[in-house]
């Protein structure tokens, strides 16, 4: 291998060990091998104005699946929270949606979107059997407050609120940072 070769070879792994899509072990090798190739030709590798450190533009990012027990209103509200561009519904549970800079982890969101349901539901069905005389207007308070409180909780994981409605908000922000959201710089 020439010096012209061996440039490109630690170009090649460079961008290996600064892909975000890599394995931490993978990007370690990559460092290791570029590092032993320079100390062999007499090459310095130098931090320097590389094409990643110009601004990259959005990089706007698709997805399509099926959604379980499909609602308008529940999904609005949890990829509002998640910073989506936007959503719509595709037809036959299937839903669209855009997401800029953001990788959306499908599998993670639909798990917590059938606790989500489920929570929900159940606690409606406890707040019904709370009241002798429930109407149409009752439940669509009901969701309002619902909705309100997990998003107090999704906003403002300090308070001390004990309802689980709150609480489910506040284990969406963590859950959402774990798993289900991903920022791409």
């Amino acid at each position: 291998m020439d010096k012209n070769k061996a440039i490109d070879r630690i170009n090649k792994l460079l961008a290996l060990a600064n892909n975000r899509a890599a394995a931490p072990g993978e990007k370690e090798n990559a460092l290791e091998m570029a590092a032993k190739i320079a100390s062999k030709y007499g090459l310095k590798i130098v931090k320097g104005n590389s094409t990643s450190s110009t601004p990259i533009k959005n990089q706007f990012f698709d997805y399509e699946f099926y959604v379980k027990c499909f609602d308008k209103k529940f999904l609005d509200l949890l990829f509002r929270l998640l910073g989506a561009d936007k959503w719509q519904f595709i037809g036959g549970n299937q839903v669209y949606v855009r997401f800029t800079n953001i990788e959306f982890n499908q599998e993670a969101f639909a798990k917590f979107y059938k606790k989500f349901v489920s929570v929900y539901y159940k606690s409606l069905k406890e707040a019904k059997a709370y009241r002798h005389m429930w109407g149409r207007n009752d439940t669509k308070r009901y969701c309002e407050e619902f909705f309100y409180n997990f998003k107090i909780g999704f906003y403002n994981s300090d308070k001390a609120f004990i309802t689980c409605d709150y609480t489910l908000g506040k284990m969406f922000k963590d859950y959402s940072k774990r798993y289900i959201i991903k920022e791409v710089a």
